[in-house]
């Protein structure tokens, strides 16, 4: 018999401890109250986060971008993405509404074409 409540909890589980993700969850004021190893290992060399920095510090810019995800989230209490130049890279994150003050954010890599 199918436990989809299992599978649903797996998959978080596996999201929250991804190998592939970086995975935060910020506050209303994006600042990081929480994320996973993934984030540490590319956005801060394996440091904590303190809980005062804003999201868009802790991944290496200097302000929030125009588009952020996060805060149309956060506006409309709906899920947003958005993809990011970064350099030698862009990154495609996403941002899930978790209540009314925290949304999480997932972001991932993606090359350049050459």
């Amino acid at each position: 018999m199918l436990d989809l409540e299992s599978l649903q909890e797996r998959l978080g589980w596996e999201l929250v401890n991804s190998q592939f993700l970086s995975v935060m969850i910020v506050n209303r004021k994006h600042q990081v109250v929480w994320h996973n190893q993934k984030f540490a290992d590319e956005f801060n060399q394996g440091q904590p986060v303190d809980s005062t920095t804003p999201c868009f510090q802790a991944a290496g810019f200097g302000q929030i971008h125009a588009d952020c995800p996060l805060q149309e989230s956060i506006r409309t209490g709906k899920s947003s993405m958005a993809c990011v130049d970064a350099g030698d890279s862009n990154f495609l994150y996403i941002s899930i509404p978790l209540d009314e003050e925290h949304a999480a954010k997932v972001h991932i890599f993606l090359p350049k074409n050459p």
